[in-house]
Formats: C-alpha cells, sequence, structure tokens
C-alpha cells in the first residue's frame, strides 16, 4: 500500500485531524443529518395569573430552526373560557372559573417530528 493511500486512510478514520470535524459523517457533505434541522425556543414564557371575568391575550413565542412547517401545541387544556389558537401562537378568551396553578407544556414539531417544548404555569383567580 502506498504511503498516500494510507495517509488518507488515517485522515478518514481519525476525525479532528482535519481541524474540528468531530465525526467521520461529518466529512460526508451529503450526510442525511445536514438537513435535519432541530426546532428551539429562544424565549420562555413566564408563570401566568389570570382573573375570572378578565380578559386574556397571550401571544407564545414562535420557534426558531427546525423544518418547516412547523405546529404548534398547548397541553393540557386550558380553564374554562380560554382557547389556543396553534396558528397564531394565541392565548385568548376570559376565565369563568378559578384554578389551581397548572404546568402546561407548549411544544413546537417540525416536518419530521423533531419536537422543543417550554413549560409555564398559569393560576386563575377569582375576582376580587
Amino acid at each position: 500500500m502506498s504511503r498516500n493511500v494510507l495517509l488518507s486512510m488515517m485522515l478518514v478514520a481519525s476525525p479532528g485531524l482535519l481541524g474540528g470535524c468531530d465525526s467521520v459523517s461529518s466529512l460526508n457533505p451529503f450526510s442525511p443529518d445536514e438537513d435535519d434541522l432541530q426546532p428551539s425556543f429562544a424565549e420562555f414564557v413566564a408563570n401566568q395569573t389570570w382573573t375570572v371575568g378578565t380578559a386574556v391575550q397571550l401571544s407564545l413565542p414562535a420557534a426558531r430552526g427546525g423544518n418547516t412547517p412547523l405546529t404548534y401545541g398547548l397541553s393540557p387544556a386550558l380553564p374554562a373560557g380560554l382557547t389556543f389558537n396553534a396558528a397564531t401562537r394565541v392565548i385568548a378568551g376570559t376565565p369563568t372559573a378559578a384554578k389551581t396553578a397548572t404546568t402546561y407544556s407548549y411544544t413546537v414539531t417540525d416536518n419530521d417530528d423533531d419536537t422543543a417544548s417550554i413549560q409555564f404555569q398559569a393560576t386563575v383567580a377569582a375576582a376580587q
């Protein structure tokens, strides 16, 4: 085996020798992982306190990255009187009953089912 062929084999088999490559797959410009963008949130949602009988309008942050289209979800179900519009990412309505603090998970899913989520708590206080 010639010295040049042996040296070439060592470079491909030894990631890191090529200045920052961390895996052999990163040497392949056609790797299937190249186009697999992961969605993420750059912002968080502060904990919320809403009041019975008082209108709510809360815009949740858009995700960044991911393979489009992105779809949004919120769970568990919101308190009575409130709805979540996944297309606009808005929680809106007027709560009709008090509810103790509940943790909600706001999730984005991209076209190839990669997900990211953030959590926040919401409480509905009785009207004063």
